[in-house]
């Protein structure tokens, strides 16, 4: 099929959007309504995201709850496009960008001779009929302000302490074990709390699932670097203690085999009866050296 139609972003805005489980042709479109129209930018956690024309930040979370999708389908859905080269995903810490790659090609206007086509078609069908209210006109594309392709409007997502570890690909079983600890401490999972978490692992390059983990593991209700240090030198001296201990074992076998040599020369030259060995063991000061 030939052509196109242009479809204002305000239909997102429509109740009948988002009212129910988005359909894959519905959330394919969907991506493309998302995409900025030009270069802009924006703030989340205190962190520039750069977001180019044909570019959409977007979580793997945020999308689930557009979508009301599970986690795992918005997943393989994305991939599938992926591998379709309809889109690239680029994935951070904070967020996820995904870039429409045939954006411009849905986006561009058409020939000048098509638009006149059709143009004329669609009066054609008109006459006669009352002027509708929703009508497509001649003007850009890009008639909306720039307010309405950085800040759409959609319903804004209720702060999950748990969805965003999730989101940033800490382990759920690690994450679950994380919390109860932190609810055994009376520690809030607030927004506040999990944006120092992040800042104190990403200053000190340690991935967030790995800190996840490791408070999981140790029962620590916050994260500080520090701590994971402090637990390497531990380690190194636990291991040292460990080989120091298995040295002075050996010393003391070796003493005992010499003890034993000694005892059974004795017991051969006959300096020692055999049966006193057994019930008046050589005790520490005795000498049996065969000169």
């Amino acid at each position: 099929m030939k052509g196109w139609v242009k479809l204002h972003r305000k239909i997102q805005d429509n109740d009948f959007w988002t009212c129910e489980k988005f359909t894959r042709g519905q959330a394919w479109v969907d991506l493309i309504l998302l995409c900025n129209h030009q270069d802009s930018f924006y703030y989340k956690r205190g962190v520039k995201i750069d977001v180019k024309r044909g570019q959409l930040g977007r979580s793997i979370v945020e999308l689930s709850d557009r979508w009301s999708w599970s986690r795992n389908k918005v997943t393989k859905f994305l991939n599938d496009l992926e591998k379709e080269q309809q889109i690239k995903q680029q994935k951070t810490n904070i967020t996820m960008i995904i870039t429409v790659l045939n954006y411009d090609l849905y986006q561009n206007e058409e020939p000048k001779g098509q638009q006149i086509e059709q143009q004329k078609g669609s009066k054609r069908a008109a006459k006669g009929q009352q002027k509708d209210t929703y009508k497509n006109d001649n003007n850009s594309n890009n008639e909306y302000n720039d307010e309405e392709v950085i800040k759409p409007k959609p319903k804004k997502p209720k702060f999950s302490f748990k969805d965003e570890l999730l989101n940033l690909g800490a382990d759920e079983q690690h994450i679950d074990d994380w919390m109860q600890v932190r609810k055994n401490k009376k520690a809030a999972n607030t927004k506040t709390a999990l944006e120092a978490i992040i800042k104190e692992a990403n200053e000190n390059n340690y991935p967030i699932a790995k800190a996840v983990q490791i408070c999981a593991e140790k029962g620590w209700q916050g994260f500080k670097f520090q701590w994971v240090q402090n637990l390497a030198v531990d380690d190194l001296q636990k291991e040292n203690q460990i080989l120091k201990a298995k040295q002075e074992n050996k010393k003391l076998k070796n003493k005992e085999h010499h003890d034993q040599r000694q005892i059974d020369m004795a017991i051969n030259l006959g300096f020692l009866d055999h049966a006193d060995n057994q019930t008046e063991p050589a005790t520490e000061d005795t000498d049996f050296t065969i000169l």
